[in-house]
Order: C-alpha cells, then sequence, then structure tokens
C-alpha cells in the first residue's frame, strides 16, 4: 500500500469533511456515542462523521474501500499515539504536559486521516438521486443513507457485535442535524 503522505497531490487538512467533523463533535452526546462504538466496537470515529458528512452531500460511501484506504495509517500511526496518551496520568504534572501534547499530535493524525478521507470520498462516491426528478426506486432519503453508511461503518471493522438500531438512528440525527446544546449559563 502507497504511504498515504507521499502521494503526490497534497493532503487538503482544512476542507469541508473537518469543518463539519470539528463542528459536530462538539456535541456532547454525539461525541458520547461516537467514543462508545469506538470503546465498545473498534469503530473509527472519523469513518462515522464522514458516513454523516457524505449523507448530507447524497453520496453513498464506500465504506469497505474508504477504510482500506485509511486503516493503515489508524493502525500504525493514530492508534500508537492514542495508546501512549492515555497511558500518561493526568494526576501527575509531567505527565499530564505530555499527555496535552500527545493529545494535539493525536488530533492532528485525525485530521490526515480525515483528509485522506475526503480525498477518497470526493473522488471516489457516487452521488445518490434525491431530488424529486428521480424515478422512486432509486431515490434515497438523506436518512437512510447516513443509516446505511454507519451500518457499513460498523460491520466493517470486522467486530462479530450486533448493530444496534437504535444507536445508529440516534447517531445518524446527531449527524444530520446542526442542532448545538444550549449552554449551561
Amino acid at each position: 500500500m502507497m504511504d498515504v503522505l507521499s502521494d503526490k497531490q497534497p493532503l487538503q487538512l482544512n476542507n469541508a469533511l473537518w469543518e463539519y467533523a470539528c463542528s459536530r463533535y462538539t456535541h456532547p452526546e454525539l461525541r458520547d456515542l461516537c467514543l462508545h462504538l469506538q470503546e465498545s466496537r473498534g469503530a473509527d470515529v472519523n469513518l462515522l462523521l464522514a458516513a454523516g458528512w457524505t449523507a448530507l452531500n447524497g453520496m453513498r460511501m464506500s465504506v469497505q474501500q474508504v477504510h482500506n484506504h485509511v486503516s493503515e495509517w489508524r493502525h500504525r500511526i493514530i492508534l500508537p499515539i492514542r495508546l501512549c496518551r492515555q497511558s500518561l496520568n493526568k494526576q501527575i504534572c509531567l505527565e499530564r504536559k505530555l499527555r496535552s501534547t500527545a493529545l494535539r499530535l493525536e488530533i492532528l493524525a485525525e485530521q490526515v486521516e480525515l483528509a485522506q478521507i475526503y480525498r477518497h470520498v470526493t473522488e471516489h462516491c457516487r452521488l445518490v438521486p434525491i431530488s424529486e426528478a428521480s424515478p422512486p426506486s432509486e431515490k434515497l432519503d438523506i436518512v437512510t443513507i447516513c443509516n446505511q453508511n454507519l451500518l457499513d461503518t460498523l460491520l466493517c471493522e470486522g467486530h462479530a457485535h450486533p448493530v444496534i438500531d437504535s444507536e445508529i438512528e440516534r447517531l445518524s440525527f446527531l449527524l444530520l442535524n446542526n442542532e448545538t446544546p444550549a449552554s449551561d449559563v
């Protein structure tokens, strides 16, 4: 597999998917559900976020292709950085500083993964007819597309956990709605 950072065309780190991911991930319920799926099913949070973004843009994501495209980066770079960060003690001052630095590095590595996903989906994903002009048999609504993208994302991780429809439906709702929770002022 080609090293993703040696591609001739540079990655666009600041892109529409990154902006979407940053804005959605600030929602505590969405963040908690994504982290729950990461912990319990090994889900890639960036692929979950991409499932919503592609659906909002009328795209059916080829999840297995995208997963294959980014899995080396995830396993070789992101997961070791995350493991390092998680092993540092929050209570010890020096380790807390290292943990903070590791977190910034982990976020940058995830931004690179999102840039890889963005490039791949914008070059390879197909648009799904959503407009009224499409025949009813070919038309899908954005929620259905998002649910299918999410289901494919959870299944492509290769874990034998049963998929819980309520988790997919709730995550889909949170990904497709730009609600920000009211602050406790």
